[in-house]
């Protein structure tokens, strides 16, 4: 038995989801002969963190890093899991290596980087750091006198997210 539905995002190359006939895919005008895995899997490595720079003996920041994977389709999924907790010295900025993609996810195209930030009330949640390309290397560039850039206000959206069971049936 195999359910589709049409996509309930408005877009105009007629996209579609089906179950039924393998893992659950997703389609369109341009992919409909080579159907994608529906959702976006998770990374399952954290990203590895490696320092760059002399620090000065005086910590500035704790940090840690999580990432995710965005498609094509704009679609982001769940975390990777979670670097190691590093204190950062003035004087220091880190890069960060092993971040991979699933062989589940269709046409990655980027990754976001997310850094831990706490408030001043002990309360700390994943922000938003930078997007880069799946080719590219990143680190955290210094971008003031902590020898951290700044992360924006906007906290990771996809924190519980996960993609759809294989065997995921009955779609309505």
């Amino acid at each position: 038995v195999v359910s589709v539905v049409n996509s309930q995002v408005a877009e105009t190359k007629n996209r579609f989801y089906y179950t039924g006939d393998g893992y659950p895919k997703k389609a369109d005008d341009d992919t409909i002969a080579s159907p994608l895995y529906l959702g976006v899997a998770a990374p399952t490595t954290a990203p590895t963190l490696s320092f760059n720079g002399t620090g000065d003996g005086n910590v500035v920041d704790t940090v840690s890093y999580v990432y995710t994977v965005v498609t094509a389709w704009g679609e982001e999924s769940g975390p990777s899991g979670v670097s190691s907790v590093e204190d950062v010295e003035a004087g220091q900025y880190l890069t960060l290596s092993n971040l991979t993609v699933p062989a589940e996810v269709s046409n990655p195209t980027a990754f976001r980087i997310y850094r831990l930030s706490s408030s001043s009330s002990g309360a700390a949640e994943f922000q938003f750091r930078a997007e880069i390309s799946i080719a590219a290397t990143w680190d955290d560039e210094n971008a003031g006198s902590n020898g951290l850039g700044a992360v924006s206000s906007d906290v990771l959206p996809t924190e519980d997210w996960d993609a759809p069971p294989a065997d995921l049936q009955g779609l309505l």
